[in-house]
């Protein structure tokens, strides 16, 4: 289990060895017969290597201290992107992309988005295995279910996005009372709509299955196009919900049926979405893995819990 950033890190100084990134990256440039220049193409390398760590609440400045004295990176290194791209090195950059979980190919420029595809339409099984390496890879996981200020959950409504973010602790920054650093895991290639009861099903099942592994679902909200480019892939999520309360509306309200929850929004839509979660096979293996259903109130009488 990845516990700390040296930990992840690994033993930092060995991260350096094998010569520097541009040197590697201009011979490849050169070994295809390529003119090369150390210009904008490998400076922007640097740039999305630094705003990599800003997205995750760390300064350019304090790299070299987070990374440690033994990576050999100075201030002088991090002061411009000129310096910083010759400091690099290979390992160094693929770690911090396997660490944030960031695709190497987007740090390297390609225009795809900067995380790797989780899709889970229909795959409420593989949503569960999903939550499973999340609890395994992170000592604390919380997610996010995102609507925009406009969306007022009315089921005949398609016309406003939702979005999912799970994020996972990696370790704190600083002092363990200080800000904490975070992996995002933003879901894509999808979006949930609240006025199409399929989705809206799918939705209200994978808060269940988040509340039945302990994580927390909060509700926030974000402007319209926010929320489209968190689905696109093409923003970090941190600097977007680093800062929120997360109680613009709460989700959970809408996973338990009457006498199970002081606050139940949809008891009958709320019993469909089990009976959604069991037709895809999903229920069994919940289950299976988490044991009966957790409810805030434990002395609900389940004999009660019929659709009325």
């Amino acid at each position: 289990m990845l516990t700390t950033i040296t930990a992840i890190l690994g033993i930092i100084k060995d991260l350096f060895k094998g010569g520097s990134f541009v040197k590697n990256w201009l011979d490849k440039r050169k070994n295809k017969g390529e003119a090369v220049s150390e210009g904008d193409d490998v400076l922007g390398v640097a740039q999305r290597f630094v705003k990599i760590y800003k997205a995750h609440g760390i300064e350019r400045t304090q790299i070299p201290r987070l990374l440690g004295q033994e990576a050999g990176f100075n201030l002088a290194d991090v002061s411009k992107d000129e310096n910083l791209i010759r400091a690099l090195d290979e390992n160094i950059i693929n770690k911090t992309c396997e660490v944030f979980g960031v695709r190497r190919e987007w740090l390297d420029g390609k225009d795809i988005p900067i995380y790797p595809y989780l899709w889970f339409d229909k795959d409420m099984e593989g949503f569960i295995h999903f939550i499973v390496e999340l609890k395994q890879k992170h000592r604390e996981v919380k997610g996010f279910v995102i609507k925009c200020p406009k969306d007022k959950l009315k089921k005949k409504e398609i016309d406003y996005p939702i979005a999912m973010v799970f994020r996972g602790k990696i370790d704190h920054w600083g002092h363990f009372s200080e800000e904490s650093i975070w992996r995002y895991y933003p879901l894509s290639d999808q979006y949930y709509f609240w006025g199409y009861e399929r989705t809206r099903l799918q939705l209200k099942a994978m808060v269940l299955i988040a509340w039945q592994f302990g994580i927390h679902v909060g509700g926030c909200q974000l402007p319209q196009k926010d929320i489209e480019d968190l689905v696109a892939g093409t923003v970090f999520p941190g600097p977007l919900l680093g800062h929120l309360s997360y109680v613009a509306w709460h989700p959970d309200d809408y996973i338990f049926a009457n006498g199970e929850s002081g606050k139940v929004a949809d008891h009958a839509e709320a019993l469909m979405a089990r009976t959604y979660l069991e037709k895809c096979g999903g229920m069994d293996k919940l289950v299976s893995l988490t044991g009966s259903l957790k409810i805030p109130n434990k002395f609900c009488d389940h004999a009660a819990l019929v659709e009325k």
